[in-house]
Parts: C-alpha cells; sequence; structure tokens
C-alpha cells in the first residue's frame, strides 16, 4: 500500500501509544493518512530548523521527526 504512494523511504517499526489511538478514533481519522505524509517529506507542524535537520536526515538515514495535529486539533 505505501509504495503505491511513491514514498521517500521505508518505515522502521511503528509502534501506537493508547493517546494517539484515542486522538484518532475520535476524529474518525487513521494512522495510515499520517504514516503516507511522513514518508513523502511533509512533516507536519515542525519548526524549521527541525524541517532542515530532517532533510539532511532523510540524506543519511537518520531519526525524522513529524508532528500533526488531527482534524479535532488533538497532536500527533
Amino acid at each position: 500500500m505505501f509504495n503505491e504512494h511513491k514514498v521517500l523511504f521505508p518505515l522502521g517499526d511503528l509502534y501506537l501509544t493508547i493517546g494517539a489511538r484515542e486522538a484518532l478514533e475520535e476524529s474518525n481519522q487513521t494512522v495510515i493518512e499520517f504514516l503516507i505524509r511522513h514518508q513523502k517529506a511533509d512533516w507536519g507542524i515542525v519548526g524549521k530548523e527541525d524541517w532542515k535537520e530532517n532533510v539532511s536526515s532523510l540524506k543519511r538515514g537518520f531519526r525524522i521527526l513529524s508532528f500533526y495535529k488531527t482534524s479535532n486539533r488533538e497532536k500527533l
């Protein structure tokens, strides 16, 4: 499924906290839409410095930080 969206890198292990799961359920959204954004270099509402670090990390295979809000404005 992820390959259909021309993602830039593979995901590693995935874990979902109880709070994130509840926020997604309350907003009637799925984790998939946020993971696709993450893999397409849409890192949400991270700051400029974190965005620059993500670009560098993408090239070097380091960790990438993303931050989103659900349609109910809950943080993920």
